[in-house]
């Protein structure tokens, strides 16, 4: 059985690789980190410590991906860690976001990936995927769902070794 220690033994010694292939967060914005009368601050942290664990990259995917630049200082005022930056956004066109998010997967080299959205996604992509709710947010369940789905991944890629 693979421990905490020997995914973590993984993912260095991946990181170490030349490889240009990346473990990605595809991020929405309204129902993931802005939901009514909740905490933003709350919600941005844990997207913080899902990235700090597992070394992803944040690439946009809310309606509101037009600047990255201004979203990226606009959750560095929700305390996102001072490290962590919005890495790229999915494409501007009219596809759905379940489309926009396979052509981003299609252009890039990706290792691993998670997806944190309001909307239900493509059978393709749902077990990739953490749902949560307009209404609720990225709220603790959401958390250790997104972090067990993620840490599955790292699992099956150790077993393909």
């Amino acid at each position: 059985m693979l421990t905490d220690e020997s995914i973590e033994q993984f993912k260095t010694e991946r990181a170490k690789e030349k490889s240009t292939a990346g473990d990605y967060l595809f991020l929405d914005n309204v129902g993931v980190l802005f939901a009514p009368n909740k905490p933003v601050e709350l919600f941005v942290s844990r997207v913080s410590e899902l990235i700090d664990e597992f070394k992803l990259k944040i690439v946009l995917t809310s309606s509101e991906r037009y600047d990255v630049k201004a979203f990226d200082e606009y959750l560095h005022n929700f305390e996102l860690n001072e490290d962590i930056h919005i890495f790229d956004r999915t494409g501007l066109d009219d596809n759905e976001r379940d489309q926009q998010i396979m052509n981003w997967i299609l252009k890039h080299d990706v290792r691993h990936f998670l997806i944190l959205d309001d909307e239900l996604m493509d059978p393709v992509l749902k077990d990739y995927a953490v749902q949560t709710s307009f209404w609720s947010g990225f709220t603790e369940y959401a958390f250790r769902e997104a972090q067990d789905n993620i840490r599955n991944q790292f699992r099956l890629s150790c077993q393909n070794i």
